[in-house]
């Protein structure tokens, strides 16, 4: 066999590999709606005024080649106030065109991972891309203790690089300002930050075992949105979200949640996994009823944490709907609102 012959054959085979992996993708992305069309690419709506744009909707550490992990952003006019950064944030951003410097603070919602993977990376594209700051990065204790972690990750990195005074200090660029938790956050709409373009205001959800767990809230001078960050069914976030124009809410799909819990332990829930699911987290019905007590004009779902089985866009709003008649938007990565 001759070496063009050889080529040609290798070139056939890996051919016929990516047809099949293609094949495959593609029928898992028809049968599955979790894997639904992607939002379009190139939307620059985000440039004006006030937008949801949302980056990952992917409740907890799972990879799915659809949807990234939790992640939004509050855009004002072209700059950008991150909520979570979870797992392909970074992507999703480089993917809409929405450069690192239009960061102007992130937040973190709680201390789980797949609300922050994407930290060290974020942090460490915007520091070579030459970003000044200060970027506040707000979030609950430790906070403080995440940041210094994250550039420890890449400290040589950063050792390297800024020689010679190449780049600003990392910690100029990125400052963690501690959210402390208090009687007052837990029992009402405290503010943590307020600037000529917005105010936030936050809230102690419940979530886990954190001590402090927050709900986020950004209005401006024409919108006004709020993040309900993972929690179960909360008269706090009811509270922080009245009158809103758009509430985003994570969703859990109990059947399908249930049904993988039993799968798990061979026929058997531990109470501790149950009632984890039941009280910290929030079905799409349970979404409804807050954004109806609240009295919210949009409700957009987020998080999604559907089990095993796939869970129809239609399915996700038609138990939203039971208690809420207002818009209801299953999200979407790239999705802007």
């Amino acid at each position: 066999m001759s070496i063009s012959r050889r080529s040609l054959l290798k070139s056939a085979m890996l051919t016929a590999m990516t047809a099949g992996v293609m094949k495959g993708a593609a029928a898992q992305e028809f049968a599955n709606p979790q894997f639904s069309e992607p939002v379009p690419v190139g939307n620059d709506e985000w440039r004006v005024g006030t937008k949801l744009v949302l980056f990952g909707t992917q409740g907890g550490p799972i990879m799915n080649v659809a949807r990234m992990m939790t992640s939004q952003a509050i855009m004002i006019d072209g700059r950008m106030h991150l909520v979570d950064f979870g797992y392909g944030a970074l992507q999703r951003m480089a993917e809409m065109g929405i450069p690192v410097e239009t960061i102007k603070n992130m937040y973190l919602t709680h201390h789980h991972s797949d609300h922050m993977m994407d930290l060290p990376a974020i942090m460490n594209v915007t520091w070579a891309s030459g970003v000044k700051g200060p970027i506040g990065v707000y979030g609950p204790a430790p906070i403080v203790q995440s940041l210094v972690a994250a550039k420890q990750l890449f400290a040589e990195d950063y050792r390297i690089r800024g020689r010679g005074g190449r780049f600003l200090p990392i910690e100029s660029v990125f400052e963690a300002r501690t959210i402390d938790m208090s009687k007052q956050i837990a029992q009402k709409p405290v503010l943590i930050h307020q600037d000529d373009t917005v105010k936030v205001t936050a809230i102690k959800v419940p979530h886990s075992e954190f001590e402090l767990a927050l709900a986020l809230r950004f209005d401006t001078a024409n919108r006004s949105i709020v993040v309900s960050g993972d929690t179960g069914f909360s008269e706090n976030l009811i509270e922080l979200a009245k009158g809103a124009d758009v509430l985003l809410h994570e969703v859990m799909y109990w059947p399908g949640i249930e049904k993988m819990l039993l799968a798990r332990g061979n026929g058997v829930i531990p109470e501790a996994q149950r009632q984890y699911f039941l009280s910290e987290h929030t079905t799409a019905e349970d979404a409804g009823k807050i954004a109806a007590a609240a009295g919210v004009k949009t409700l957009v779902l987020n998080h999604l944490i559907s089990g095993p089985e796939p869970v129809t866009d239609a399915q996700w709003i038609a138990s939203a709907k039971t208690h809420y008649q207002g818009q209801v938007i299953v999200g979407r990565d790239r999705m802007i609102i």
